[in-house]
């Protein structure tokens, strides 16, 4: 079972990344097996019930595939973060900070906006 989950890993892994650095980065990704491991250990849990004793990959193929697409994410945010400087981590948290900053200020000019309407009369001149 083993083996075909891990053709089917690889085999989805080829397909989604073209560029040819990339995919053998994953491809040759130490924490890859962990991930076909883990994914085998599940689908064996969940087959206890399947009365055949057979494992059917095509059943199995989504879950396998989505498995992997998260291991690709995972593994490209973990290389894009040790790839960056120090100087563009700094730069990422303050912008973060700053956009939080301004969310709160905008959250207290509405709330205040709500909270001063201007009510009108008719035949009223405002000011």
């Amino acid at each position: 079972m083993e083996f075909e989950v891990a053709r089917c890993f690889d085999s989805f892994l080829v397909s989604t990344f073209k560029a040819e650095s990339i995919r053998n980065y994953l491809l040759n990704h130490e924490r890859k097996q962990v991930c076909i491991g883990k994914v085998c250990e599940q689908i064996r849990i969940a087959e206890l019930s399947n009365l055949k004793g057979r494992f059917d990959l095509w059943r199995w193929r989504q879950v396998i595939e989505a498995c992997a697409g998260i291991f690709a994410n995972a593994a490209l945010n973990h290389a894009e973060e040790k790839a960056l400087t120090q100087a563009e981590r700094t730069r990422r948290l303050d912008e973060a900070c700053r956009m939080d900053n301004l969310k709160a200020e905008f959250d207290a000019l509405a709330e205040e906006a709500l909270s001063t309407k201007l009510v009108s009369r008719p035949g009223a001149v405002a000011n």
